[in-house]
């Protein structure tokens, strides 16, 4: 079925008694699942919802993610009553007529969420109250989350964060050459693959420290765009795509913070050259995060906080390389060296994150001294 109003109107009797569609448009920025605004007319009033088409090639099992998010929803409601309160909005599947959480048509999985209209989504830090902001809905997100047993969701991707998973697709990726991009590569492609490999220790290191870590109920897409904002005060109204929920160390979430956060260049910038760590920047993130997650965290935790950023941001470098290699079918790109671009920026946010390691921990010392 190709017409998009008869697509959404199927959907839709699937989950909706007495309601027809009227308006749809795509909701643009995602770059793992098809996602619309559909307008729903019912009875006595009018609404919009968010209609999103899961990625089944990434997300093979869309009713595991769906079960996680059922108990990571009934959870937080249950701490909408609980002293002190969770006070975000949750982001509650709507369930089907038949009481499950999405709908199998013509071989793909649809699902329904509320969708918050006057919300802010930003990719980009344009006021430090939106860096402090995302920092507090993270560590909001955990502190309430803490007491959920993370034994009881299931493994998405298992290896999401593993750093000798990461390794080890980059290592087949330099031995297969699936896109025949390593025999004839410039000298520059040359320098990032060995500037990436020489870097390698740090995601074995990473993998050894979390194994002495407490595992958390963990976001694993810590970033701007996953938080919605108040578009008047930039305060958080809710933490948003939760297909990568699983157990995991907090050191992933602060990480995937400061990464996407406080660099001075978008990770899609090609001339990475001058690229910095914005330090007002990251005190607003971490500040927001520790004031919020801070009475959950053992000493092991803080002490290698800065370390899960410098980790994460490798990891994702090798992500973006591994991809390159392999003909990159995994990150949407706009041109062929898109990945191999990203890869660059994000080794460049890596050793800057190295080279101002001290500045970074006496931040993060400052905040609780100041308790």
């Amino acid at each position: 079925m190709t017409n998009l109003h008869g697509l959404f109107s199927t959907i839709s009797s699937q989950f909706f008694n007495n309601s027809r569609v009227t308006n749809y448009r795509p909701l643009p920025g995602g770059h793992i699942h098809r996602t619309y605004v559909v307008q729903m007319e019912h009875l006595e009033y009018s609404k919009q919802y968010i209609f999103q088409n899961v990625n089944t090639d990434i997300f093979s099992d869309p009713e595991s993610i769906m079960h996680n998010i059922s108990i990571l929803s009934r959870h937080l409601e249950m701490k909408k009553n609980a002293v002190p309160r969770y006070d975000l909005d949750i982001l509650s599947p709507k369930q089907t007529l038949y009481s499950s959480n999405g709908v199998w048509f013509e071989g793909s999985y649809w699902r329904v969420f509320p969708y918050f209209a006057n919300a802010l989504c930003l990719n980009r830090v344009n006021d430090l109250r939106v860096a402090e902001s995302a920092g507090k809905a993270f560590g909001h997100f955990l502190y309430h989350l803490s007491e959920l047993d993370a034994s009881k969701l299931r493994d998405i991707l298992p290896g999401f964060h593993s750093g000798s998973l990461r390794v080890k697709q980059f290592q087949d990726a330099l031995d297969q050459d699936r896109a025949k991009r390593i025999k004839c590569a410039p000298s520059a492609t040359r320098k990032t693959i060995a500037d990436v490999r020489n870097a390698l220790d740090l995601l074995f290191e990473f993998d050894r420290i979390k194994e002495n870590l407490p595992k958390r109920v963990i976001h694993h897409d810590a970033k701007l765009n996953n938080v919605l904002l108040n578009k008047d005060t930039f305060q958080p109204i809710s933490v948003i795509d939760l297909d990568t929920v699983m157990s995991g160390t907090v050191l992933s979430d602060f990480g995937d913070l400061v990464r996407s956060l406080s660099s001075s260049h978008s990770e899609d910038n090609p001339r990475p050259s001058n690229l910095e760590i914005d330090m007002d920047i990251y005190k607003a993130v971490s500040h927001g995060f520790l004031k919020q997650a801070h009475p959950i965290l053992i000493q092991q935790e803080i002490d290698h906080l800065v370390l899960g950023a410098q980790a994460i941001t490798l990891m994702v470098a090798v992500r973006f390389l591994t991809d390159y290699l392999n003909g990159d079918q995994y990150f949407q790109t706009d041109y062929p060296e898109h990945n191999l671009v990203r890869t660059v920026n994000q080794m460049a946010l890596f050793r800057a994150l190295e080279n101002r390691e001290a500045e970074l921990l006496d931040i993060l010392e400052s905040f609780f001294v100041s308790l």
